[in-house]
């Protein structure tokens, strides 16, 4: 089976949660739509047991994209033992109060080893996946699609399109595809139940709001059913 899960947020109890409830299996795949840490208690947690499953597909999302940049440059300041420059601290700063406090502190305490193992999942992480199920083609993606058009090259584009901007979950992007998105609460969705997936003809909103008082949620591609777990 195909099984699409987005927003975990360090949430691993849900998560693992999730998890039992689907019976993942090695023949089974599990997209994970970006923003699987921070906010949650543990982040890292997550990620060590993302990043050593060989059939979980990540997707690049923004919290993903930042601690990158953030746990790598770090690494790369305490190994050559320059001071970081006041841009670096600051964007440091801004992730902690974005959520990122415990992940920066969690991943402090693993090993060297662990340290790169986690610092390449995050590295390699793809900003889309195109999959087709029974027929049925699906662009996965974390936030959107900015500046979209129906004739764009998606391979042409750069991180920040995928990542930055929300998707309409309200509006056709493709005729061929739907277009499965997190980053937005579905209580953030017009028409959408607050806690629950929100599915369009041509798009599905996956993130339940787990960090905001809502739930985390699975789809799986190939029944249609839906998951949920509370944080």
């Amino acid at each position: 089976m195909t099984y699409v899960i987005s927003d975990i947020r360090g949430y691993y109890r849900a998560y693992r949660s999730i998890l039992e409830q689907i019976e993942l299996t090695d023949k089974d795949l599990l997209y994970v739509l970006g923003n699987s840490i921070d906010y949650g208690l543990d982040s890292i947690e997550v990620l060590k047991d993302l990043s050593m499953r060989t059939n979980v597909l990540p997707v690049l999302g923004e919290a993903e994209y930042r601690a990158y940049k953030i746990l790598s440059g770090m690494n790369q300041y305490l190994e050559s033992g320059e001071r970081p420059p006041q841009s670096f601290m600051k964007e440091m700063a801004q992730w902690v109060s974005l959520g990122g406090e415990k992940t920066l502190e969690d991943f402090r305490k693993q090993d060297s080893d662990m340290q790169e193992g986690l610092l390449d999942f995050l590295g390699e992480m793809p900003v889309y996946e195109e999959v087709e199920v029974k027929g049925k083609k699906y662009l996965l993606v974390h936030a959107g699609i900015a500046h979209f058009s129906p004739e764009m090259d998606l391979e042409a584009c750069g991180i920040e399109d995928f990542i930055g901007e929300p998707l309409d979950f309200n509006r056709t992007y493709f005729t061929d595809r739907i277009v499965v998105a997190g980053h937005t609460p579905t209580s953030a969705v017009p028409g959408a139940v607050p806690g629950k997936i929100y599915r369009t003809p041509h798009t599905i909103a996956m993130n339940a709001g787990v960090d905001v008082g809502g739930k985390l949620a699975c789809l799986c591609l190939e029944t249609g059913v839906e998951y949920y777990a509370h944080g």
